[in-house]
């Protein structure tokens, strides 16, 4: 079993956080991009469609930068608080599972569509 008292156990479940929400910014900043190149290049398309794309990534991106510094901050200093990592890491599981439904609901009060 897991002793959650352990450096070495907080330090792999922050790295966990860190790794998840580093990917997501980058999926999340890819995919921004290329959905920003794609519709310029289409004259046919208009312009406030790529604000329409990215408005949920202006909530997700500044998130997942938080999750990322926290994280990064407390390896660095090899000082874990136990509290604040699992919270990290609940708030990440539940985006790895929910992310979909997150991203859905952000965009039901989209007001560029």
């Amino acid at each position: 079993m897991l002793d959650f008292n352990d450096k070495r156990t907080l330090k792999v479940l922050m790295f966990v956080v860190l790794f998840h929400s580093s990917f997501q910014i980058l999926n999340f900043t890819i995919s921004f991009v290329n959905s920003y190149f794609s519709l310029k290049a289409s004259p046919l398309l208009p312009d406030d469609l790529i604000s329409y794309v990215g408005f949920p990534l202006f909530f997700l991106i500044p998130i997942f930068c938080g999750f990322s510094y926290l994280a990064l901050k407390s390896l660095l200093s090899n000082e874990f608080n136990k509290m604040m990592v699992f919270v990290l890491l609940t708030l990440t599981i539940l985006y790895f599972i929910f992310g979909s439904t997150i991203y859905s609901f952000i965009m039901k009060y989209n007001p560029y569509g």
